[in-house]
């Protein structure tokens, strides 16, 4: 269908989330990296402990294994059940977040479109109905672009991947919404990080000022009692 208003908004919501999403895979990447680093184990068994875990998760959702081609088709023509979308998107996360994290190569862009592909069908059940295929695919994209902080790759990418161009306006609004959603989180990151170091440098005056004060008046304690 043409363009209108509604699916514009639809499409900015759609591309809100895929980049708080983005920001989640993101740090889930970086803490998985940081839990491999803590542990008492020479870096040569972790990505034998990232396979356990990407077997462990293939049992509960077997097509979050292997590149993934087939079941982005099938989330595009919404030929899987909502359970099994919603079971595909959690263990897809984690899994991948483990498998880069434990040094494992695991692919990036089939991921993110898997990942992405499957919160749009999800998305769909409250989002204007008969076009579930166009919110998989402008989730696809604006995930892609908001994970590699490059909004427009996403929107060409899934453009060039379906060959469908009467979504491309909806695909740059998602893009410049998920780009939006990633620019505000590090201008908060940037802000609470310039706060943190402004109460902790604050806490250390004052607690240097504190003991100043303590160390003076033993001092004149001692002084008067001599």
């Amino acid at each position: 269908p043409p363009p209108d208003f509604a699916m514009m908004l639809s499409s900015a919501v759609v591309g809100l989330i895929a980049g708080l999403a983005a920001t989640a895979l993101t740090y889930a990447v970086y803490a998985s990296e940081d839990a491999f680093k803590r542990l008492p184990l020479h870096w040569a068994w972790w990505p034998a402990i990232g396979g356990l875990v990407i077997g462990a998760g293939g049992l509960f959702a077997p097509r979050a294994l292997g590149v993934g081609y087939d079941t982005i088709d099938l989330l595009l023509l919404g030929k899987l059940a909502v359970g099994t979308v919603a079971v595909l998107v959690l263990v897809k996360s984690i899994i991948w977040s483990v498998s880069l994290g434990s040094g494992t190569s695991g692919g990036v862009l089939a991921p993110l479109m898997m990942m992405g592909g499957s919160l749009g069908l999800l998305e769909s059940l409250v989002l204007p109905p008969g076009m579930s295929s166009l919110w998989v695919m402008v989730s696809m994209g604006s995930i892609i672009g908001g994970t590699m902080r490059s909004p427009f790759t996403g929107a060409v990418f899934t453009l060039e991947l379906t060959h469908d161009v009467n979504a491309l306006a909806p695909l740059l609004v998602t893009g410049a919404a998920a780009g939006l959603a990633g620019w505000v989180e590090r201008i908060l990151k940037r802000r609470w990080s310039s706060w943190r170091k402004r109460a902790w440098t604050r806490w250390r005056w004052r607690l240097a000022r504190r003991m100043a004060l303590t160390s003076s008046r033993a001092k004149a304690n001692l002084t008067w009692n001599g």
